[in-house]
Formats: C-alpha cells, structure tokens, sequence
C-alpha cells in the first residue's frame, strides 16, 4: 500500500502526458514521502537542520534506509532547483518510485 504523498508521485509518473515537470515533482513527492515517515517513526521534532537529523537517525537505525533517504534527498534537491534537461528525470523517477516503495516498508518496519 503506497502512502498517500507516493500515490501523487505515482500519479504524476503515470499521468497520460507527464513530462519533465510531473518526474521532478514526482522525485520530490517520492523524498518527501519517506522523509516525513521516517521523521515520524522516529518521534523526531526539531524545526532546524530537520533532514540532516532525520537522515542521521536513520542510518543509526538502518544503514542502508538512512543512505537512500539522503541520496533521494540530493536527487530531490537537483529535480526543485537545477534546471539543465533531459530523459533521465522519467528514468530517475521511474527507479525511485519502486525503490522509494520498498524503503518505506522497511521504515515502517523499524522497532
């Protein structure tokens, strides 16, 4: 079952005439999803430097978890605020959608 913030993702992917915008957003949907999970389990709810804290935390838990949410969080940052162009946003967001999937059942998983 996705969470609701991968079901937007999802759709933007899967819109009929998804381009370039609908990817990156997707990408950043797919960060955030897991970032406020991961926040959440944590009981984490700090204001400042929150995403460095949350991302710590999590590799403390889970290495492998706390890695993806930061590289998703760089691959997020490219997607709001470079602009060159090109394909591999459909590939980036096609690949971190089922990866982003599969990190948040291990979050979900986590004691």
């Amino acid at each position: 079952m996705l969470l609701p913030v991968q079901q937007v993702a999802a759709d933007l992917i899967n819109h009929p005439q998804a381009g370039e915008a609908h990817y990156r957003a997707a990408v950043s949907r797919q960060y955030y999803a897991l970032f406020i999970l991961a926040r959440d389990k944590l009981g984490i709810d700090q204001r400042e430097e929150v995403h460095q804290a949350v991302a710590e935390a999590l590799t403390e838990r889970n290495q492998k978890a706390g890695m993806y949410l930061s590289q998703l969080r760089q691959l997020r940052n490219r997607a709001d605020y470079v602009f060159p162009s090109g394909d591999t946003w459909k590939r980036a967001a096609t690949v971190h959608q089922s990866l982003a999937e599969s990190m948040a059942k291990t979050i979900e998983a986590l004691k």
